[in-house]
């Protein structure tokens, strides 16, 4: 089995050129988001402490590992939005303005666009604490690899995303499509508030007037999303571990007297 740096002591020994003698555990494959996290940490506090890990203690496999680690949380999180986004960012607020009369709050499309942005929101977060771990060779090769399995997944499904709901659009009008469409909106109406039309022809109504029209809409602003989603964590890593460089630069100079 491949040795890594899992198990690898804080204090471990260093040979003459610097390179630490990780002759502790075996390297264990990150089972998930939180494992892979862990393992940075441990990475972090290795090479903070003076030691210099050799690129090839993390192997083209680990790579790969941190990788799919990655691609399986953007996956998830695609997956989330494809499903989560156009419910409570367009059918929702239709349903209500349509239904209910008038238009929705701004504090409940902030809230509902909340629910739907949630994972990416999180994500971001993450990536403002992994920048303060993003130093040492090791550890930006995890982080970098995990963070771009993540991103190349959900760009890609993206636009497979996309291509989803373009379809939905060019079949809604078809007989099938629309009586299904139609008669879960039915149902779920009259399960949530038994004062709504008993008709059917409101939900018809609803359906050619309000949902239809937005598939299209919807598929433009799901690839928009992910995509946001696949960048903007990246860029946040970026900004804030070279802003942290500037501020390093600048607090250099300033103390040498040519700032």
């Amino acid at each position: 089995m491949a040795q890594g740096l899992s198990n690898a002591p804080k204090n471990e020994p260093t040979g003459r050129s610097g390179t630490v003698v990780t002759g502790g555990g075996a390297y264990k494959k990150p089972k998930g988001l939180l494992d892979a996290i862990s393992e940075i940490q441990q990475f972090k506090v290795i090479e903070s402490g003076s030691n210099h890990i050799d690129s090839d203690f993390f192997s083209i496999q680990q790579r790969l590992d941190y990788y799919s680690v990655g691609s399986r949380s953007g996956m998830k999180e695609s997956v989330f939005m494809f499903l989560i986004f156009p419910v409570f960012g367009w059918i929702i607020p239709s349903y209500l303005n349509f239904f209910y009369g008038g238009t929705t709050g701004v504090d409940t499309q902030v809230l509902l666009l909340l629910v739907a942005l949630l994972p990416a929101l999180s994500y971001v977060g993450l990536c403002v604490f992994l920048a303060n771990l993003y130093s040492g060779q090791i550890t930006k090769m995890a982080i970098n690899a995990l963070l771009m399995g993540r991103s190349m997944v959900m760009a890609m499904l993206g636009f497979f995303i996309f291509f989803v709901y373009y379809m939905l659009y060019s079949l809604s009008l078809t007989k099938s499509v629309s009586h299904a469409v139609i008669s879960m909106f039915f149902a779920i109406g009259k399960a949530t508030n038994p004062h709504l039309p008993k008709l059917r022809n409101y939900y018809d109504l609803f359906y050619y007037q309000k949902i239809r029209p937005d598939f299209l809409d919807i598929a433009v602003s799901n690839l928009i999303i992910l995509l946001l989603s696949a960048t903007t964590p990246l860029f946040t890593l970026y900004f804030k571990y070279y802003r942290k460089k500037y501020n390093a630069y600048r607090a250099k100079k300033k103390l040498e007297g040519k700032c």
